[in-house]
């Protein structure tokens, strides 16, 4: 049997964490054009941190049973990176970024609206599988607004900077009228090809999921913000001042 030299072994790692993270970031697996997991939304809360934490330990295992001075000079940078990024990710996780995780230009609420910018409509799968992520929204904002709870118990916030944006945006998505709403642009990205029954079974059911699934979990965000979150929003940008 061939022994597996440094290098092969490293560019098998690089390929499992790769797709270890499309796995892990389903919406980040769609932008980079991988339809693998297109049904799916990335997740927050302990499991999901859990899972993460352990693909890069067990990566930075498989890195460290690598001899760097055997790699040439181009895998040897390849080592290097790989090991920056896992061990920043790891060491990163006693900051509990996510208990402060307001954010009103890369917060869930804004990704999730944007998906039709990147989530393919050309066939009746691509349809059946954005309805999937719409119907998931209320399952992954209790996760987030889980995370957001832990913060305010161990005293991670955002600032009211944020916390104001992100109102404001909620605000003005509760006031928006179904048939304006970013969640059923899809309607009007039906392939000339689709049969009249498909488009009025997607219709009904994407309207379905605005009014059943999208707007409660909206407006248990920002309920949750307004009733709860807003006492503990930081008077102070920074987070120095945490």
């Amino acid at each position: 049997m061939t022994k597996t030299t440094p290098s092969e072994a490293l560019k098998k790692l690089g390929s499992d964490y790769w797709e270890s993270m499309l796995r892990a970031s389903p919406q980040s697996a769609t932008f980079y054009g991988d339809p693998r997991y297109n049904h799916k939304l990335d997740e927050y809360g302990p499991q999901a941190r859990e899972r993460l934490v352990s693909l890069h330990q067990d990566c930075l295992k498989r890195l460290k049973s690598i001899s760097e001075d055997s790699l040439i000079d181009r895998d040897k940078l390849s080592y290097k990176i790989l090991l920056r990024l896992v061990t920043e990710f790891l060491e990163g996780q006693k900051f509990c970024d996510w208990e402060w995780g307001l954010d009103h230009i890369f917060g869930p609420h804004i990704h999730w609206m944007g998906l039709t910018e990147i989530h393919p409509l050309k066939t009746l799968k691509d349809f059946e599988d954005l309805l999937s992520r719409y119907r998931e929204i209320p399952k992954v904002m209790d996760q987030y607004l889980s995370d957001l709870a832990e913060g305010m118990r161990s005293g991670r916030v955002a600032p009211s900077v944020a916390y104001d944006r992100v109102v404001l945006q909620l605000e003005g998505f509760c006031k928006t009228k179904s048939d304006a709403s970013p969640f059923l642009k899809v309607l009007k990205r039906f392939p000339e090809d689709f049969k009249k029954s498909d488009k009025r079974r997607f219709e009904k059911n994407f309207e379905q999921a605005l009014s059943c699934d999208i707007e409660p979990a909206y407006r248990k965000f920002h309920d949750f913000l307004t009733k709860h979150y807003r006492p503990y929003a930081r008077k102070t940008a920074g987070i120095k001042f945490m």
